[in-house]
């Protein structure tokens, strides 16, 4: 993914920072080639996807009862992807990850181990993160 498309996306990001619903705010975009095909931000409000199918493992100490397994931006990417289009194919295409702080800044937004597990059963040409 060249740097000009990046620097696009963060953009896009950035406008949609009034989306955020808890302490992280992580977009996941799927694209071909150069067209944006799905725009998805995590959410605290719904569980991971994962959790519900007892694939789920904590990455975080579950010794604090207020632990909730939030849904992450890439499994709903992926989500959407399969409801918009009908479809679980994803040969060729990109997921680009980014995480923006509370001041705007770009932040790591390497997937979880469990999003990456979702994502390596997936045959995305690539996966890019901040």
């Amino acid at each position: 993914m060249n740097e000009y498309r990046k620097e696009r996306l963060i953009t896009i990001a950035r406008s949609l920072s009034h989306l955020r619903t808890g302490k992280s705010l992580h977009f996941s975009f799927i694209l071909n080639k150069n067209q944006l095909l799905v725009t998805s931000v995590n959410s605290y409000k719904k569980s991971h996807l994962e959790k519900s199918f007892g694939r789920y493992f904590p990455t975080k100490s579950t010794e604090n009862s207020n632990y909730f397994a939030a849904l992450h931006s890439e499994i709903a990417a992926i989500r959407e992807f399969i409801n918009k289009f009908g479809n679980s194919n994803f040969t060729g295409l990109t997921l680009f990850n980014v995480r923006v702080g509370v001041d705007g800044s770009t932040m790591l937004a390497k997937p979880c181990d469990n999003c990456q597990r979702v994502l390596n059963s997936f045959s995305f040409k690539e996966i890019v993160f901040t």
